[in-house]
């Protein structure tokens, strides 16, 4: 029988019918949508820890790869050349001797690649020079000799105030490793 014929006395006139849209959520939907949200926070937080550490990697590859361009730099030039770091960068200098007192012998070099370059924010380097941590001054602590040696050299890169994520390490020979940092 139809809706239609039937009599109107069945359907009372104060009671609503409910319709799909009035009712609400269901637990069950709730519940679906924090799953899904967590799902997706999870998911964001290990890509961010995941670009963070790749930002410290490739860092500590770029520095370790301009060391060993400026080696040979220092070697083809002849030039005797530093890198210096201060807290939120680093830059080479090169060594130009002179007989006139109260002049900076250390020259900034501002050609490309040695030139001024800035670590991205919330990221802590600890230089130790011949295992002696060495303060991020401005001043050239590690040098690259006209021979090619260098000072032996630790450099950490990692998040502040956190165990350091990447390790170069220079020895006196020239032999220059890039690497995740691990704990003796």
């Amino acid at each position: 029988m139809a809706l239609s014929t039937l009599p109107a006395t069945l359907f009372p006139r104060n009671v609503k019918t409910v319709r799909a849209a009035d009712r609400g959520f269901t637990l069950i939907e709730i519940l679906i949508v924090i799953l899904i949200i967590s799902i997706i926070s999870g998911i964001a937080a290990l890509t961010l820890s995941y670009n963070q550490r790749k930002q410290y990697e490739d860092l500590a590859n770029h520095i370790s790869q301009l060391l060993k361009l400026a080696e040979e730099e220092a070697m083809l030039r002849p030039a005797t050349l530093g890198l210096a770091f201060t807290p939120t960068g680093f830059q080479f200098f090169e060594y130009h001797p002179s007989s006139k007192k109260n002049k900076n012998l250390w020259q900034a070099v501002t050609d490309n690649p040695y030139g001024l370059q800035h670590f991205p924010k919330n990221l802590q380097v600890t230089v130790f020079i011949q295992n002696k941590k060495t303060p991020l001054d401005g001043q050239p602590h590690i040098i690259i000799s006209t021979s090619g040696d260098i000072i032996p050299f630790i450099i950490w890169i990692g998040k502040k105030d956190q165990p350091p994520s990447y390790q170069i390490t220079g020895y006196a020979n020239g032999n220059i490793i890039s690497g995740p940092f691990y704990e003796k």
